[in-house]
């Protein structure tokens, strides 16, 4: 069997909680070729080793350009950018651009568990995961599943405890 290997990493949401560490390790490997993709406002620095794409999120067809020639795609947008559903958005447009993994911001809890499968919280994310079920045989996915960051929620939430 042969193996499969990707080089062209793409990392959505690499300023974010757990984006800075993604970024980290993906350039600690040197045979990766890193693509960060930012909102076309943001302000975010990164290595010089890093090719940087800004785009506008809610731009469809810019999405897909900026998307096009990576093997994988990475989200790790969290809060705001779930809210408007844009992981669906983007992996419409990594579908669109000929992407072969990605990577949904799934981290958290598992969405397909019974308790929490009607929780409207969670719809936007539950979204995503039925699109690339529904289209696997066109583009592979891998969801991690971490629980919940208590820490970081903790800290964020609950500070004054």
């Amino acid at each position: 069997m042969a193996s499969t290997y990707y080089k062209n990493v793409m990392l959505v949401g690499a300023t974010g909680n757990l984006g800075k560490y993604i970024l980290e390790s993906l350039l600690a490997d040197s045979s990766f070729f890193v693509t960060v993709l930012t909102r076309i406002n943001s302000s975010a620095t990164f290595p010089s080793n890093v090719n940087l794409i800004k785009t506008d999120y809610s731009d469809t067809k810019a999405l897909v350009k900026a998307l096009s020639g990576q093997d994988v795609v990475i989200s790790a947008v969290g809060g705001e950018g779930l809210a408007v559903n844009f992981d669906l958005t983007l992996v419409q447009a990594a579908l669109n651009a000929g992407v072969k993994w990605f990577i949904p911001s799934e981290f958290g809890i598992d969405t397909s568990h019974s308790t929490v499968a009607n929780n409207p919280v969670l719809a936007s994310k539950r979204a995503v995961a039925y699109f690339l079920k529904e289209n696997q045989a066109r583009i592979a996915h891998t969801f991690i599943i971490t629980g919940i960051f208590l820490d970081w929620g903790f800290r964020k939430w609950f500070s004054w405890l």
